[in-house]
């Protein structure tokens, strides 16, 4: 699978185990989130702190929204999965990431097994707002990931506005 990379990608590695595997026989796709946000977190801690790993003193991140995540193909037990996060956007202090959960198969291509967007948030460790480097768009398909990113933060943002309405 092409994917647009940059400094900020990060890859990681998983091979699935028993105590990931729910009653149907395959990884539970709350395992599978928990690995897209290790690695879209370590992506994102990397880039607001420029690749200092200072974690003490260094600006820390938080995931503040999981969007549109989906379940493409049910990874089994003794699967190798392969986690690609890669920042798409920046705003002030927040970066939006897509990561991809790939089945790494010992021969042929990758299969996609779950794709997603996360928004993350840096903070100085007395919690105050961070400011993040921006993102270069220099690329068009840097600036068609960045307009997809927009379009999730608004769609995302009308369905809170929506719910918030429901429960007044």
């Amino acid at each position: 699978m092409a994917l647009y990379r940059n400094i900020s990608t990060r890859e990681f590695y998983y091979q699935v185990t028993a105590a990931d595997m729910n009653p149907n026989q395959t990884m539970h796709g709350g395992v599978i989130m928990t690995y897209m946000d290790d690695a879209t977190g370590t992506c994102c801690h990397s880039w607001a702190n420029q690749g200092k790993t200072d974690r003490q003193h260094g600006k820390k991140v938080f995931t503040a929204a999981f969007h549109d995540i989906r379940f493409l193909q049910s990874p089994l037990l003794d699967d190798l999965i392969r986690f690609t996060a890669t920042i798409i956007d920046t705003g002030s202090s927040s970066m939006d990431a897509i990561v991809y959960g790939e089945i790494v198969p010992e021969q042929g291509p990758a299969i996609l097994a779950a794709i997603g967007f996360v928004t993350y948030v840096a903070v100085y460790p007395d919690g105050s707002k961070a400011q993040v480097p921006p993102l270069a768009k220099s690329t068009e398909t840097a600036c068609q990931y960045a307009r997809i990113a927009e379009q999730i933060r608004q769609q995302s943002k009308a369905v809170t506005t929506a719910i918030k309405v429901l429960n007044a």
